[in-house]
């Protein structure tokens, strides 16, 4: 009898099972997420901007608003930590595919046709750029500093969900083609031992119906076949699936788990990874750099020199946050891809550049990702402690006028940061330890020096950051 994919299958119970039968499952959760989001833009909304409450405020104001607590300072980066933990959890919730979904069914029963997703909207080159204008919007107009502009952004996110499921054939063209997370979530979501999958290879094998896949079953309101096109029985990891559950509850043969699977399932790397992921990598290795630096002030002040300098040199202060964004999006990417070409000169690879960096770019992601993780433990552990009050004032206006004034202290991080500084470094250790023994599992030797150099190079940045907070 064939063994399960499983080691641990939390929907296996009859309980969990049925939660997930629940026809209000995710629905219910994802109704939730959208109510929470449309109060978060009538706050944004509310609170205006920086003119009407003071520029002075604005350092003090992003933690005391409620809407800029929650989705920069707690959102965020929980959604970066369950990723990485849990893969694509939170699509699951996430109010956009509700919304998509809804749109793109009304579409389709008042008779709309819909535009069918060119080649270039299906690869996800809109969502890596997508990705690059969020964060040049953060470094430029500073998004994440101001709740009327985050409200923006959230309004933005929404309405695009709206016509992407009016105007696109395909169920799902915002997760696939618009969303600017999507690469993250795969790119994180790849480390995580959880997955979605058959239980029993057999039992799918076997199946005669096929009801997963079925085209008549793809427009019911509950328990449909796959929306996404994929094939649940044939799952690769980097397929896009958002764990809509829609397959497990289809299944005529309830073969269809959720949780830790075995290690022989868990193909963590591509062979040769697209040309947008590669790209997604090292824009994002500059990125993290960037965020870390931000909670070291030295560490920053000299990270900022060269923006500085160009800023100074144009004699157009205001342009600083243009040259910062340009500074850590392209000319580190480009620098630390510099060190895997030098690597891969001296080792006399005999691949051409850019087959070199698709083949070995995933090999950087542990890493990667733990840095990524670093900052935002490092956030939640200082900002969350704002929640309570945002909650009383929730334009935080009051707030930030209070702590401004010296009568109310700011607050303490919720655990000591020293304890955070450790496990910020016990995390770095064990990124490196795993991409190490990735490295020498799976890729061939030839390859090694220039992985290697990539990844030592993201160490060293890391690591000058965790030795700063260790030693505060």
């Amino acid at each position: 009898m064939t063994t399960s994919n499983f080691r641990v299958n939390i929907i296996a119970s009859q309980n969990a099972k049925r939660i997930v039968r629940n026809i209000f499952f995710p629905y219910g959760l994802q109704l939730l997420t959208l109510a929470a989001f449309v109060v978060l833009v009538i706050i944004g909304f509310n609170t205006g901007s920086a003119e009407s409450y003071g520029s002075n405020l604005t350092p003090i104001i992003r933690k005391t608003n409620l809407a800029t607590l929650i989705v920069w300072g707690l959102w965020w980066p929980g959604l970066i930590l369950t990723t990485i933990l849990l893969g694509r959890v939170w699509c699951t919730v996430c109010p956009m595919e509700f919304i998509s979904n809804i749109t793109n069914r009304i579409a389709n029963w008042i008779g709309i046709k819909g535009i069918v997703l060119s080649v270039w909207l299906r690869r996800g080159y809109l969502v890596l750029l997508s990705y690059v204008i969020l964060q040049l919007l953060v470094a430029g107009f500073q998004v994440h500093r101001t709740p009327l502009y985050t409200a923006f952004i959230l309004l933005a996110l929404l309405s695009l969900a709206l016509l992407a499921g009016l105007l696109f054939r395909e169920p799902r063209a915002f997760c696939n083609s618009f969303c600017p997370a999507a690469i993250l979530l795969d790119t994180y979501g790849s480390l995580s031992p959880f997955m979605l999958t058959k239980n029993k290879d057999n039992v799918c094998a076997q199946c005669e119906t096929k009801d997963c896949i079925k085209s008549g079953n793809r427009y019911k309101i509950d328990a449909r076949s796959c929306p996404s096109y994929l094939r649940p029985f044939d799952l690769k990891r980097h397929d896009p699936c958002v764990i809509c559950f829609q397959c497990a509850k289809i299944c005529p043969h309830d073969n269809i788990g959720f949780g830790i699977v075995k290690p022989s399932l868990r193909q963590r790397i591509s062979d040769n990874v697209p040309i947008k992921s590669v790209l997604f990598i090292f824009i994002a290795s500059g990125f993290v750099s960037h965020e870390l630096f931000a909670e070291t002030p030295a560490i920053d002040n000299i990270f900022h020199t060269v923006p500085n300098w160009f800023a100074t040199r144009l004699g157009i202060p205001g342009i600083f946050p243009w040259c910062e964004a340009f500074w850590f999006l392209l000319v580190l990417p480009t620098i630390i891809l510099g060190f895997i070409w030098v690597a891969s000169f001296l080792s006399k690879s005999r691949c051409s550049f850019v087959e070199l960096c698709s083949r070995i770019a995933f090999y950087f992601v542990p890493v990667l990702a733990v840095g990524h993780a670093i900052k935002a433990l490092v956030k939640i552990n200082s900002w969350s402690v704002y929640l309570t009050s945002a909650i009383s004032d929730p334009l935080g206006i009051n707030s930030a006028k209070t702590i401004l004034s010296g009568d109310l202290q700011g607050f303490q991080p919720l655990f000591p940061e020293i304890l955070v500084a450790v496990l910020a470094s016990l995390l770095l250790v064990y990124s490196v330890v795993f991409a190490y023994m990735m490295v020498q599992r799976r890729l061939e030797k030839t390859l090694h020096s220039p992985t290697y150099a990539g990844i030592g190079a993201l160490v060293c940045l890391y690591s000058i950051v965790v030795l700063t907070l260790l030693m505060k």
